[in-house]
């Protein structure tokens, strides 16, 4: 089997994670957002970005700047 995903979860650190759902984004195609079976959270790829949780997209926070 290949291992597509080995993003541990943000919340508890486990490898325990597998892909939920994906969503089209209004802009930036689709997403993926996983789902923790150690700690039951969900959460996406940019959960830990730096504009993770903001109305804002990483593209609009650099070409704002």
């Amino acid at each position: 089997m290949i291992e597509l995903f080995s993003y541990p979860c943000p919340g508890c650190g486990s490898e325990d994670v597998y892909p939920h759902h994906r969503y089209s984004t209004q802009n930036h195609g689709f997403r993926t957002i996983y789902h923790c079976r150690e700690c039951d959270i969900y959460f996406s790829k940019t959960i830990t970005a730096a504009t993770g949780g903001s109305d804002h997209s990483p593209e609009s926070v650099i070409r704002d700047s």
